[in-house]
């Protein structure tokens, strides 16, 4: 299966859940919702990247997953603080790599 039909899934599933939400029939925290889950819009971005910016994708995909899983409380708070603080050197990363890419 190709990225763009996961990510196209993936956002349809999204959208569905937070349509039954806003219509009243899931009753859930909205605001909780989106801060607990928004690393997951990073790993789908990445994912239909994937087909034509390989090495942004990969990046997305990586951060989102620390992200997200720092959110789940999968790893201690030393490491989501330090990935807090740190994410503006992956856009200089990724800010570099696209700079320096040589065009094909």
């Amino acid at each position: 299966m190709s990225g763009r039909v996961i990510a196209g899934v993936l956002l349809m599933l999204i959208g569905v859940l937070l349509l039954l939400v806003k219509i009243g029939l899931i009753p859930l925290n909205s605001d909780a919702l989106i801060n607990t889950w928004w690393p997951l819009a990073l790993i789908i971005i990445g994912l239909i990247l994937l087909d034509t910016r390989g090495i942004l994708g990969w990046l997305l995909i990586v951060y989102g997953i620390l992200a997200q899983a720092g959110k789940l409380g999968l790893f201690s708070v030393e490491f989501v603080r330090v990935l807090n603080i740190w994410w503006p050197l992956g856009l200089i990363i990724l800010g570099a790599l696209l700079f320096f890419r040589p065009k094909i």
